[in-house]
């Protein structure tokens, strides 16, 4: 007790001393929480392949809520309306447009809010119309469409893309987010004859951005693809039989895949639009954070009652969560080269060990996955270069 008491005590004192310390939030600069982070998670890649990938989540996760803890909860600002601050207004095309997946709750709400009062038209994709209307008693109907989309259907998609290609121009759309994800459910295999995680988390946020490729605008358009540093949890040979697997007890396996998988797609499709001529989308990864979010629902541990306080604390709120997608639409001065797939995390650029370019296997894994991929969507290689060209 008396131990338990000097540690608590100890941790108040520390937090104290960080917030009287503290300055405003920053935003595209390397701080230390993201240090610490990069280091952690590099180690944690590095560890032995006898380590199973759902140890390495946890692990990550306990990585996220330390920093969190010593970086986030110490910082005196409104994150949210210190970036618009900073960042609102640097993009003065009028009309601006942003399609955003799962934006009718958690982390994509967020992005939406902030977006509307930078003066965007948002149009939010939810999965179900129950969804929709709860988004929409929250953010309204001034400068909100809401359309529906099962991201663990093909055909739902594909009516999707149709109504957003009645409804917007060609090269109307500037900002395409693909923020929805499922982390950790009973298994499920869609009725496209994939795993639920990998099909939402994946497969689908890449068939709906090649499919919307054309409608993007060339000269200023931004696609984002949410993905996770649970991706420094994935082996680094990619397992693309996990698309189609059941599993048992353990969905966190299939997550961390997903995720590296849908990684690996951006840097790879990034690539290929860097070397389109007249051609400028920008292309982006993202990790969020460990957000407090129905994202977790599935995971034992964060649906314990007795720890609900604790986690409402330690992990980041929704708002938080938005700041890097975020600064990611707003921003006008990314760096170049982190705007070709790269994975940001903390609003700046990490590093992502199953694409270094120097790594020749890493390479063929890349290429493995885009064709993987391409194959899952039943698209060829010149149906796919066709729509990047377009």
């Amino acid at each position: 007790m008396i131990i338990t008491t000097i540690l608590v005590g100890l941790i108040i004192i520390l937090i104290l001393w960080r917030w009287i310390q503290s300055k405003p939030p920053v935003f595209g600069k390397v701080t230390p929480e993201s240090q610490w982070s990069t280091l952690i998670n590099t180690m944690i890649y590095k560890l032995p392949p006898i380590v199973p990938t759902w140890c390495r989540v946890y692990a990550i996760g306990v990585v996220d809520t330390i920093a969190t803890v010593l970086w986030r909860r110490t910082v005196k600002a409104n994150t949210m309306g210190h970036l618009l601050k900073m960042y609102g207004k640097q993009q003065q095309e009028p009309d601006r447009l942003c399609i955003i997946t799962g934006g009718d709750s958690g982390i994509g709400l967020e992005i939406a809010r902030g977006l509307l009062q930078d003066g965007l038209r948002v149009v939010i994709a939810s999965r179900t119309t129950e969804f929709m209307q709860q988004a929409k008693a929250q953010l309204g109907d001034k400068n909100v469409e809401y359309l529906i989309v099962d991201l663990t259907s093909f055909k739902s998609i594909q009516q999707f893309v149709e109504q957003v290609k009645t409804k917007i121009p060609k090269g109307g759309i500037d900002i395409l987010i693909n923020n929805a994800g499922i982390m950790n459910t009973p298994c499920h295999i869609t009725e496209d004859g994939f795993e639920a995680q990998f099909q939402t988390n994946c497969i689908s946020p890449f068939y709906l951005s090649l499919l919307l490729l054309p409608w993007l605008n060339k000269k200023q358009g931004r696609i984002l693809f949410a993905a996770s540093s649970t991706l420094y949890a994935a082996s680094p040979e990619l397992d693309v039989s996990l698309a189609k697997k059941h599993y048992g007890w353990d969905g966190l396996t299939h997550y961390a895949h997903s995720k590296l998988f849908i990684s690996m797609l951006t840097r790879y499709l990034g690539h290929q639009l860097r070397d389109q001529v007249d051609n400028e989308i920008q292309v982006f990864c993202y990790h969020p954070g460990a957000v407090r979010t129905k994202l977790f629902s599935h995971t034992t541990v964060f649906t314990l009652p007795i720890f609900s306080y604790l986690f409402d604390f330690i992990m980041l709120t929704p708002s938080e969560g938005a700041m890097t997608p975020l600064y990611l639409c707003l921003a006008s001065n990314l760096p170049k080269q982190g705007t070709i797939g790269n994975y940001w995390s903390s609003t700046v650029i990490q590093p992502f060990p199953q694409c270094e370019e120097e790594d020749d296997q890493n390479q063929k894994n890349v290429k493995k996955a885009w064709k993987s991929a391409l194959d899952f969507c039943g698209l060829t290689i010149p149906q796919a270069e066709a729509l990047i060209h377009e």
